[in-house]
């Protein structure tokens, strides 16, 4: 691709299409322009206005675009196209014309839009424009497209996670909970394993919205800072960060302590995420994360291996085992990178004091959210009790480094791998320092509103 394309563009089509509708569903299109940006980076930025008919300023409208060279069609691909669902207003598209045509001269192109369907729903998918705070939708094809370059940079994705009182985890798993930890039998466990995954029925009655990555290097550097390992590399998965880079000083007196408080440090990472977008993110519980990763997977193991030794862990199609983002296929949630890459923060208390004794971590059983069934219902885990040094949190997934052998606590020996990568591993972090190296995380935003119950009462 050269730096000397020329590009023009028009509205409506005078390319044969099945999907735009006729007369643009009552929807005008204008004022549409297309620019390579300078110096010459593989992006080009489609902005356009869409006029709605009087009365449907709010909709959502799902667009069609298409290419050509003067002869034929240009291929766009999958995730070569930033594609919101636009609305009434000035909107913009971006075409990374280096994931479609790397090396290749097009000449002349010319870009067609149409609207393809109006009064869309916000789908599953949305993305932040960490540049302007703006948060944008997409519809249910984003699946197919958010593993790109876009979304690993300027554009951070969130997935809608249901909650379990809803319809979707009904038709998923049959029940209105799901189980967290793992079964007394499960191999490759260690003693300290078999104590912290004791399991407990979990009751969720919000969905959230979880990253589809772990937070990447252009997104942790979008906020000033520099990151310490492959610093501007949209593909990489920043680490050397901090529970307190993340979210402020976490002691019981730091003002930043969960669950006593939810507010964050404003400089830190969140705290200026916030206030870019008005929006309150955080990182996931511990409870938010491992349903999140396991998707209904009751196994030990997200993708089910049928066999478990040191090469089906290395090849397996879930488990990164790599610092770049999007290598391996996502869990049936679509989250990408859950294990295998890098320790992921939770917001969950993970000690009782600040003594490395194992009776000291927290387990399921310690969290105070139990129902008169023992049913742990929205859990955040437990609240600190002293505020004489930094405090413990969990981390879940480990990461990318893990090596050597293990045997578990049934004589059972193999890779380490076997044992940090199952759903249920859950690792005590110290939040200030530690193990800094492969520290990461992703990001959560709760719903407010709580889902309706979906079962009747007494069921």
């Amino acid at each position: 691709m050269k730096t000397n394309i020329f590009l023009l563009a028009t509205a409506g089509w005078a390319l044969a299409s099945t999907a735009a509708l006729e007369n643009n569903g009552g929807f005008t299109i204008s004022e549409v322009t297309v620019k390579s940006r300078q110096p010459w980076q593989n992006y080009v930025d489609v902005d356009f206005t869409l006029t709605a008919p009087a009365g449907r300023e709010i909709e959502l409208v799902e667009m069609e675009v298409a290419a050509s060279n003067g002869f034929d069609r240009v291929t766009l691909a999958d995730t070569s196209l930033h594609a919101p669902l636009a609305k009434h207003g000035r909107n913009r598209f971006i075409w990374n014309a280096g994931t479609s045509y790397s090396g290749v001269t097009l000449g002349k192109v010319r870009f067609y839009l149409a609207v393809a369907s109006t009064n869309a729903q916000k789908g599953l998918y949305f993305t932040v424009n960490l540049r302007t705070g703006e948060r944008n939708w997409y519809p249910a094809a984003f699946s197919n497209r958010v593993n790109a370059l876009f979304y690993t940079g300027e554009f951070m994705p969130f997935r809608y996670i249901p909650s379990t009182v809803s319809q979707t985890w009904k038709e998923l798993a049959g029940t209105n909970t799901f189980v967290i930890g793992s079964p007394d039998d499960e191999i490759w466990k260690s003693d300290a394993d078999f104590s912290r995954e004791k399991q407990r029925e979990v009751k969720l009655t919000h969905g959230f919205w979880l990253g589809v990555f772990p937070v990447s290097v252009p997104q942790w550097e979008a906020f000033g800072s520099t990151a310490p390992y492959n610093p501007g590399s949209a593909d990489y998965v920043v680490n050397e960060t901090t529970y307190e880079k993340v979210r402020g000083t976490d002691k019981l007196s730091s003002g930043f302590c969960f669950p006593v408080t939810t507010n964050v440090a404003p400089n830190s990472y969140i705290g200026r995420l916030r206030t870019k977008t008005g929006l309150g993110f955080d990182l996931p519980t511990e409870y938010q994360w491992e349903y999140a990763c396991r998707a209904g997977e009751t196994n030990a193991y997200w993708w089910t291996p049928t066999t478990v030794t040191n090469y089906t862990m290395t090849s397996n199609p879930g488990a990164t085992k790599d610092r770049r983002l999007g290598t391996k296929k996502p869990n049936r949630w679509g989250l990408y990178d859950m294990v295998g890459c890098v320790h992921n923060w939770t917001t969950t208390l993970g000690r009782k004091s600040n003594s490395p004794s194992e009776s000291e971590v927290h387990v399921y059983a310690d969290d105070p959210a139990s129902d008169a069934n023992g049913i742990l219902v929205d859990p955040v885990g437990c609240t600190p009790t002293y505020d004489n040094t930094t405090l413990y949190r969990v981390t879940r997934g480990s990461h990318s480094g893990a090596n050597g052998d293990i045997t578990d606590r049934f004589g059972n020996t193999g890779s380490i791998m076997q044992r940090v990568y199952r759903s249920a591993y859950r690792y005590p972090q110290i939040a200030n320092a530690g193990e800094t190296y492969n520290e990461g995380f992703r990001l959560c935003l709760t719903e407010d509103q709580a889902d309706t119950e979906w079962f009747p009462g007494g069921e």
